[in-house]
């Protein structure tokens, strides 16, 4: 029986005979049809391309079936094949002996020619998933939805553009730097800013980044919770109306799944928990980026963007759970406090930039995100740079800490009452 439950629930934990069976959310894994038909305008990207690439070739394919079907219901007189037949249609229509031909060698495996090509192995492609869907169409989508500010209207705005707690924040990296600065560089400093220096030449894409200088960056994890990379984030709900994919940040930070109750985790399990799989953290609200020297800035910003709206939602999922008979799908904009709870870190060629992400009542009554940029740390110019960079981001990885263990013991405080 306890197997049973397991296989269920992709190993969390027994479903209760009055719980209701957990969602299963399903991601396109490409924007589909409706996505670019409900755009306002579509932009000219490469995404928008291979749709239309993908569209022309739906309707070839059509129109050939079409004819394929008219040619199977003329019966042609054995005695004049050519007699009362209206071939007008078929004018410029390739020989479809030549196509027959063709079909049977592709079915084979051979080339044109009537060889089989020698075998060729690709080359991966790790950034794939920065620089298909992260583009001016989706932030678009994102703002016609209702779910992001737009970052190039001036305004006047009817929300409140900066997080009421935005002090708080820079008042924290402001400690750092002050801390730092007064500090001499010694000749083991000089020596760590050296070795920094050397992992960073010949990053052109995001895998030795990942592997050489995140593992720099990243120092004690055990401070900034549990740590988690590479992984899509299928189990959370959609952030509009379903066409987008499923995010997939470099790393991100949350908290272990015994730290929420039975009954606010199952309530909430399509909003905290990434991943079927229960080791995943959940209520994750610090995400990474981490590009290479030749990956598109643009298209990886948005994507951290996207990945901290997911996580920001969760968050105060968590804060309002129950509160004044909030369930898991209401998006009250009454219950908003206007503070941010979400760090998203992006690093790129020895730069590190931080944003934070609040919730504001949207244009069309749910909840939108706004992102904030903080300061932005170049640490390959001296030692003190660069130490000042690692500080701050470990120090704001303390913060979003702080939120998300808030956040679940007033989730869980509420459980209790």
């Amino acid at each position: 029986m306890a197997s049973s439950h397991y296989k269920l629930l992709g190993g969390w934990r027994p479903i209760q005979a009055n719980q209701e069976k957990r969602r299963i959310v399903r991601h396109p894994t490409t924007p589909p049809a409706r996505f670019w038909d409900r755009l306002a305008s579509v932009p000219l990207t490469y995404s928008a391309l291979r749709e239309l690439d993908t569209r022309k070739s739906a309707k070839s394919r059509h129109k050939r079936k079409r004819i394929a079907a008219l040619r199977a219901k003329v019966k042609i007189s054995t005695r004049n094949p050519m007699q009362d037949l209206d071939l007008s249609h078929l004018r410029a229509f390739p020989n479809p002996l030549y196509h027959d031909t063709e079909d049977r060698a592709k079915k084979l495996g051979l080339g044109p020619d009537g060889v089989k090509p020698r075998a060729r192995k690709r080359a991966p492609r790790p950034e794939a998933k920065k620089i298909l869907h992260y583009d001016a169409a989706f932030q678009q989508h994102l703002i016609q939805q209702g779910v992001y500010a737009d970052p190039d209207d001036p305004g006047p705005h009817n929300y409140e553009p900066l997080p009421k707690n935005l002090d708080e924040i820079f008042d924290i990296l402001d400690e750092v730097i002050g801390g730092l600065d007064d500090e001499s560089e010694s000749e083991q400093d000089e020596a760590d800013y050296a070795e920094f220096l050397d992992l960073l030449k010949n990053k052109e894409t995001s895998v030795p980044v990942l592997r050489d200088v995140v593992p720099r960056i990243e120092g004690r994890v055990a401070d900034g919770g549990i740590a988690e990379a590479n992984l899509r984030l299928t189990s959370l709900e959609h952030l509009t109306d379903g066409t987008l994919p499923a995010g997939h940040p470099d790393r991100f930070y949350g908290a272990n799944a015994n730290s929420v109750k039975d009954d606010v985790l199952n309530a909430l399990f399509n909003y905290i928990a990434p991943n079927a799989h229960p080791l995943t953290p959940i209520a994750p609200n610090f995400f990474l980026e981490a590009l290479g020297d030749d990956d598109d800035e643009d298209a990886s910003l948005l994507q951290a963007i996207y990945h901290g709206m997911l996580g920001e939602r969760g968050i105060l999922k968590l804060r309002f759970h129950g509160v004044d008979g909030n369930t898991a799908h209401d998006e009250k904009p009454a219950l908003l406090d206007g503070k941010a709870h979400t760090v998203v870190a992006s690093y790129k060629s020895g730069q590190l930039e931080f944003r934070v992400l609040h919730a504001v009542p949207g244009p069309k009554g749910g909840w939108m995100y706004v992102s904030t940029q903080l300061y932005s740390f170049v640490m390959n110019t001296s030692a003190k740079n660069m130490f000042i960079g690692l500080e701050a981001y470990r120090a704001l990885r303390r913060w979003a800490k702080k939120q998300r263990d808030e956040a679940i013991a007033l989730a869980n405080g509420d459980a209790a009452g």
